[in-house]
């Protein structure tokens, strides 16, 4: 797939529903250094969102952004298997225009990662505060060549980890 402008009006109600999250989200940002917010939403397989935003502090280098925070909330969850993300950013909730804002290589790579647990190459929506703009891609459209396990060598233990996960899951439920 190759990067593309879309329409808002050209997606899904879930879609829609997805960024809307990421959107909403991105004001609670802590960004007293950068002055810029940013919004992510994942959803996994299950149907459910976990959205995040960016937190700031005093290093710079320990910040957090809004990408990691949402796929932490799915890791945390127990549901990992993410298969599409929104992103959200510009010096504003309220800005109207802008540029659209991508996730950093950091966050690229995060992504990636998580895309090897659910076995998916993840759809990105990324979009400018007002989403005027949104691009659609995919993570290996913004990592066309990802480190991950496979460079490792631990493919089985990224297969491991999500079997004992369910397992623990279903163990819960009983």
């Amino acid at each position: 797939m190759a990067i593309e402008k879309i329409n808002s009006a050209d997606l899904s109600v879930s879609t829609l529903q997805l960024i809307e999250c990421a959107k909403k989200v991105m004001s609670n940002a802590y960004n007293v250094y950068s002055h810029f917010y940013v919004g992510a939403a994942a959803r996994t397989i299950s149907g459910k969102i976990y959205s995040g935003t960016n937190v700031e502090n005093a290093s710079l280098g320990l910040s957090v952004c809004a990408e990691p925070a949402a796929l932490l909330l799915a890791i945390s969850a127990g549901d990992p298997e993410v298969i599409d993300m929104a992103v959200v950013g510009g010096t504003s909730p309220d800005t109207k225009g802008g540029r659209v804002a991508t996730p950093c290589g950091r966050c690229r790579q995060i992504i990636y990662e998580v895309s090897q647990i659910s076995k998916t190459d993840i759809m990105l929506y990324c979009c400018n505060p007002d989403l005027s703009e949104i691009l659609r891609m995919t993570i290996s459209d913004l990592l066309p060549l990802p480190f991950g396990p496979k460079d490792l060598g631990v493919e089985k233990e990224v297969e491991n980890y999500l079997g004992q996960l369910r397992s623990t899951i279903s163990e819960d439920k009983k």
